[in-house]
């Protein structure tokens, strides 16, 4: 939670580089054309429209997700609901959409992407509440809340709000003038990736110049100091957690009008779980979230890439990701247990 840009620079640096080498020692020793496997993984994916368009707006999604898990951290809580809140977010995206065919996208876009961001918002700040009334913690309700939305949406989408026309488990396509311009044909790069970015702009700026933001890291680092302050501690467990939500709808929300132009099943799947990656490598920095996005939006356009183009076996792919996002993930709750709690504050500690 720290604010001092160098140092948080410095950790991402180490962090990235330790994930790059980790990805080149699986590279050497487990694939059988070696040179081609660097080359697909490291210098492709920039040198293909299709793959940096793709990787783009992938990056643009996981900004909106880790801004939203950084919020919370930010604030001393923890949101475990991202799954549920994006997969919330894209359904109501697609709903919403098909509803109000035939009003001027002016008014129906911005109204589609409040109305799911606030719907995922009111989920998130449920728990908060929750917390702070009678003290269960968010872990357990925001895990427990995303893992009941998953099979639910997963069904509604699969069965009564199914495309009949189609062969994916998908929702109907929703208008093509709600759709998000596309930039880089045939990719999925749209104008998301330059909404995204002045939001996490917009975001750094409330955090660290604003007495909202100075208020929120005091109560995040000490509670009971910040109580002595005479700061409504409860108002930054609530308001935090919701509009930590709020982001991921937002970021399901992208996947409908950006990305897939429906809900389809599955597809927001890991979304939520990498943001909480992203914020962790981003020291919950609000501006530090896009470069963190951009290596995991990266890192996922490369393993695809070496899978399609050489020798590289599914399975592989997963371990590096996996091994990458566990050293990313171990270093980041590191720093997070070892700097962005202090000694006298304890989980437990009532907050209302």
């Amino acid at each position: 939670m720290s604010d001092r840009p160098v140092t948080t620079l410095s950790t991402i640096l180490i962090s990235v580089l330790s994930a790059f080498a980790v990805c080149i020692i699986l590279l050497l020793s487990l694939s059988n054309n070696k040179g081609e496997a660097l080359f697909y993984f490291f210098v492709y994916p920039f040198f293909s429209t299709y793959h940096t368009g793709n990787m783009l707006d992938s990056s643009a999604i996981l900004m909106l997700s880790g801004l939203g898990a950084a919020i919370a951290f930010r604030s001393g809580v923890f949101n475990l609901g991202g799954e549920g809140q994006v997969y919330l977010g894209a359904l109501i995206a697609a709903q919403l959409a098909l509803i109000l065919n035939g009003l001027t996208p002016i008014l129906a876009v911005p109204l589609i992407l409040i109305t799911s961001s606030v719907a995922s918002g009111m989920v998130g700040g449920a728990s908060g509440l929750l917390r702070t009334r009678w003290n269960i913690d968010e872990l357990i309700t925001t895990f427990l809340i995303s893992s009941a939305m998953v099979p639910i949406i997963d069904y509604a989408i699969s069965e009564p709000l199914r495309d009949a026309t189609g062969y994916l488990l998908s929702t109907p396509p929703i208008p093509k003038e709600y759709a998000f311009l596309r930039l880089l044909k045939p990719s999925r790069l749209s104008i998301s990736i330059f909404l995204a970015v002045p939001i996490c702009l917009a975001a750094q700026y409330g955090v660290t110049k604003t007495v909202w933001g100075f208020e929120q890291r005091t109560s995040g680092l000490n509670r009971r100091f910040a109580r002595y302050c005479a700061i409504p501690v409860g108002t930054y467990v609530v308001v935090p957690m919701a509009l930590s939500s709020f982001l991921h709808g937002l970021a399901g929300s992208f996947t409908v009008l950006s990305t897939y132009h429906s809900a389809v099943q599955g597809s927001t799947s890991g979304i939520g779980w990498n943001g909480i990656a992203v914020a962790l490598i981003a020291e919950n920095n609000p501006a530090l979230v896009i470069p963190a996005a951009l290596f995991f939006a990266f890192l996922d356009t490369a393993t695809e890439t070496a899978m399609l183009n050489t020798q590289f076996s599914f399975e592989l792919s997963f371990v590096i990701r996996a091994v990458v996002f566990l050293f990313i993930t171990a270093r980041g709750l590191q720093l997070r247990f070892l700097n962005g709690r202090p000694p006298g504050q304890k989980k437990s500690e009532t907050v209302g």
